[in-house]
């Protein structure tokens, strides 16, 4: 419960600071302007808290530029590549550079997986018919 309840003030503080208003949030979650107007201005207690983490998804992604996910890899307490997005403090970019090239290797590899298994499957389709 007070996991939710940390969640619902981060969220109400972030949009505080960013200036945030619930048609902003509706526009680009599907949440209802008027259930997030609620929540901020109170008369909507205990938030969901699927809409909370909706909410703070979509702060990060288009305030901070990272997004919430227990896949984000933490170095020496600095954000690294994650697949929401990345986040650069301005030190190791050449390190920064060299793990997006890495990740863009990994995902071309997968795509010729992939490639290479529908032609397969084409080929037995084709030899079905």
């Amino acid at each position: 419960m007070e996991e939710i309840e940390n969640l619902l003030v981060n969220v109400l503080e972030l949009m505080k600071e960013y200036k945030i208003t619930a048609y902003e949030i509706e526009r680009n979650t599907g949440l209802s302007a008027v259930g997030v107007q609620k929540i901020i201005n109170g008369e909507t207690k205990r938030p969901q808290p699927n809409t909370l983490n909706t909410i703070m998804e979509y702060i990060n992604g288009k305030y901070i530029n990272v997004k919430i996910s227990k896949s984000n890899l933490y170095a020496g307490g600095k954000h690294k590549i994650n697949q929401g997005g990345v986040y650069n403090d301005g030190e190791n970019t050449k390190e920064l550079i060299s793990d997006l090239m890495n990740m863009i290797r990994e995902k071309d590899i997968q795509i010729s997986k992939k490639d290479e298994q529908i032609q397969q499957l084409l080929q037995i389709i084709a030899g079905k018919s």
